[in-house]
């Protein structure tokens, strides 16, 4: 969209989804239903509607508003919008590396909610966000033993070694009792700065613990930690989350057994040397024969408070009488790599708006929220397009 503006804006956008299979949903979770939600009022609930279908369109609703109302738009916008950022964005990397001619522009920008996260009663601001790799450890039967050319009767388990169990033995090698990553070749990335230790004591300031477990649904955090130092364990370790155990059904010994695996990395970890510490770890430890297959990923990033679409952004919160609060980086991933690392541009994420249950049942945002996040882009877009580029 060319604006003959002085600034251009690439914009970042997701369609796919995570699948429901197995979530039990209070509406058909495709139909986007507006429904009553506890404390909440009038939302729309459906997958998608948090992340990140609904801050998508509500963005490319404030840009035809503005171009009704307006006639023109204040920047020049480019957009790229994928399919494939749940399995970790395989495609877009060479995409931007071969229009990077094309893709010039001052910063990069993702629409999504301000009010999602560690505390969804106040806008934030985050200041990057952790990476991600997935893959994939599968047992198969060999000379370790199991089943090899065609499963067997559970009958005999008392001969036959199963792959499963393996498999399982395996994965507990990954973690503590405390579900943290217990790979000694796994480097754990760059220690906090000294403006994240002071971001962290701010935020620990307002930390609500126990309102954060109401509404997580749970009765215990798995640390005695408190206040900051629960806090860093959140923005600044990696964690490890088996998504999918695949074996065959019925009563017998499969053949194989396969486990598919999600890694957030921190800031300074690398996707692929990840991997590889894993795969050392288990065959240091007698488990060489687990196949690991790398599903691909990207690193973490950081952006800077100082970069124009930030403070654009803490000015429009402000304007619409919010006092955000600025976290050190989103603790879920996203491949903003790509502005900062391949192309060399900042970038930020936001607009107002209350929206929640990514990845899970009823996920959705407000109707009144929906409603101030285009108001808050529209906004932001003239806050930055004003603000000089020099600053």
């Amino acid at each position: 969209m060319d604006e003959k503006r002085e600034k251009t804006l690439l914009i970042y956008g997701m369609y796919d989804v995570q699948p429901v299979s197995g979530q039990d949903w209070s509406v058909p979770p495709f139909a986007a239903t507006i429904r009553e939600l506890p404390g909440l009022g009038q939302c729309l609930v459906a997958r998608g509607a948090c992340n990140s279908k609904g801050p998508l369109i509500g963005f490319i609703n404030a840009l035809s508003s503005l171009r009704q109302s307006q006639g023109e738009l204040p920047s020049n916008f480019i957009f790229t919008i994928e399919g494939e950022e749940e399995v970790g964005s395989r495609s877009i990397e060479d995409f931007y590396r071969q229009h990077r001619a094309e893709l010039k522009a001052d910063t990069a920008f993702e629409p999504f909610w301000a009010e999602y996260g560690t505390d969804v009663d106040r806008p934030t601001v985050a200041l990057g966000t952790k990476g991600i790799v997935s893959f994939q450890l599968e047992c198969r039967g060999g000379d370790w033993g199991g089943a090899v050319s065609h499963p067997v009767h559970s009958s005999v388990a008392a001969w036959i070694g199963s792959p499963t169990w393996r498999l399982i033995r395996a994965l507990s090698l990954l973690v503590d009792v405390n579900d943290d990553l217990n790979v000694p070749g796994l480097w754990r990335g760059k220690p906090p700065s000294e403006e994240d230790e002071a971001l962290l004591a701010k935020l620990a300031a307002t930390f609500d613990e126990k309102r954060l477990l109401a509404l997580m649904g749970a009765h215990r955090f798995k640390y005695t930690l408190r206040g900051a130092d629960l806090l860093r364990k959140y923005y600044f370790s990696p964690t490890i989350h088996v998504t999918e155990l695949l074996i065959t059904d019925g009563d017998t010994i499969p053949t194989s057994a396969r486990a598919n695996i999600s890694m957030r990395l921190v800031p300074g970890m690398a996707a692929e040397a990840s991997v590889h510490a894993v795969r050392e770890h288990l065959a240091a430890n007698g488990f060489g024969d687990i196949v690991v297959t790398n599903l691909g990923g990207y690193p973490a990033v950081r952006t800077s408070l100082n970069d124009p679409i930030n403070v654009a952004l803490l000015d429009a919160y402000e304007y619409h009488g919010c006092q955000p609060q600025v976290i050190p980086l989103f603790a879920s991933a996203s491949p903003m790599y790509l502005f900062t690392d391949v192309l060399g541009i900042p970038y930020g994420s936001g607009g107002l708006g209350k929206a929640g249950g990514s990845h899970g049942v009823d996920e959705f945002f407000t109707i009144e929220g929906f409603k101030l996040f285009e108001k808050s882009i529209i906004t932001l877009l003239y806050f930055f397009a004003n603000r000089p580029s020099t600053q």
